[in-house]
């Protein structure tokens, strides 16, 4: 078995990130500029809807129990806003998908684009190279997961300050303490997101050497080579030494965030279990009433940070997981070279 090759991590700096947001705003911009400002728009409708919501049905509850004032309008509005909240994503949904695939197009474009601008085929010959193209070209088909990633983020910001608005109306004391439990969960979630990217690009090589050996055993160009010299066991334990190699990085990253949010988010957890009990007997004593224990748990349930479930600012790097073998190399010569073995190379 070959020894792993070591490479130094990759992390990604602020500056790159701010490089990479910019081109991609101008990226989106270019495939549409009127289907962006109605997706910014309809975002902010759907990112108030909860909030609005979470009020009506404080105002409602309010009044029920305290018999005081007519509850018909309210009970209208409440009705809208939970019409809004089921029919707003769906739609949100549905641009965001519009606008990335428009995107992605444009992204495509220029990538080949820039490709056949490139005289020579020395960078070609470069494993490194290849690597970045093979990669470049994933994320071009991406696009919409990346813009689907953007506008959660965008939504999220926005439900998050709306409710930490009405939570702060109900306690300054108790924003403070689920504030200070959510804040550790989304910066370890950024900094995982970071991590997640560098280990992308220490894997792709394993799934570049993985695709090659693949190719050589189902192809029909070595097939007779691979059977005259008897080398089809070498090649798929070399092909499955780039599996495992990758599948070791991947776990132990899968461990890192396992043991990073599960531990945060049951925090987190406790913390909002702690603040509803306080609600609950503020309550009772008649410090607070029905309608302000519905908006508490309300807000506290859209503070909270590290739902694996909505998209955030990590989804962009955790789409990035989901990939498969894609594009061939032109030439065996460059393909044995960018897997690290001569040509009619036979078993040891």
């Amino acid at each position: 078995m070959r020894e792993p090759v070591r490479e130094p991590d990759r992390r990604i700096g602020a500056d790159q990130v701010r490089a990479a947001g910019a081109a991609a705003a101008v990226l989106l911009w270019r495939s549409g500029p009127a289907r962006l400002a109605g997706l910014l728009v309809m975002t902010a409708a759907a990112a108030t809807a909860p909030i609005a919501t979470a009020w009506l049905t404080k105002l409602v509850l309010d009044r029920l129990v305290g018999r005081t004032g007519a509850v018909g309008g309210l009970a209208a509005a409440l009705a809208f806003a939970g019409l809004a909240v089921a029919a707003l994503p769906v739609v949100v949904h549905y641009v965001r998908a519009q606008i990335g695939r428009a995107a992605s197009a444009v992204a495509t474009d220029r990538l080949f684009a820039a490709l056949g601008r490139q005289v020579g085929l020395r960078t070609f010959e470069d494993p490194a190279y290849q690597d970045r193209l093979r990669l470049a070209q994933e994320s071009c088909g991406r696009v919409p997961e990346i813009v689907d990633g953007v506008g959660g983020t965008l939504s999220g910001t926005l439900s998050l300050a709306g409710f930490l608005g009405s939570l702060l109306v109900l306690s300054p004391a108790m924003t403070g303490v689920v504030l200070a439990a959510a804040i550790p969960a989304l910066l370890a979630e950024l900094l995982l997101a970071r991590r997640r990217a560098a280990v992308e690009w220490r894997v792709e090589r394993f799934a570049r050497r993985e695709f090659f050996y693949s190719q050589l055993l189902t192809g029909v160009a070595a097939a007779t080579e691979i059977r005259l010299f008897g080398i089809g066991a070498f090649l798929r334990a070399r092909l499955m030494d780039e599996r495992r190699s990758a599948n070791d990085a991947q776990r132990r990253m899968d461990q890192r965030e396992l043991w990073t949010m599960g531990g945060l988010t049951a925090l987190s957890a406790a913390v909002a279990g702690a603040g509803l009990w306080w609600a609950i007997t503020s309550a009772a004593s008649g410090s607070l009433s029905a309608g302000d224990v519905s908006m508490f748990v309300a807000a506290v349930a859209g503070v909270r940070v590290g739902d694996r479930q909505r998209p955030g600012p990590a989804a962009v790097v955790r789409a990035l997981r989901r990939r498969g073998p894609r594009g061939t190399r032109s030439a065996e010569r460059i393909r044995c070279r960018g897997a690290g073995v001569a040509p009619g190379a036979r078993a040891a």
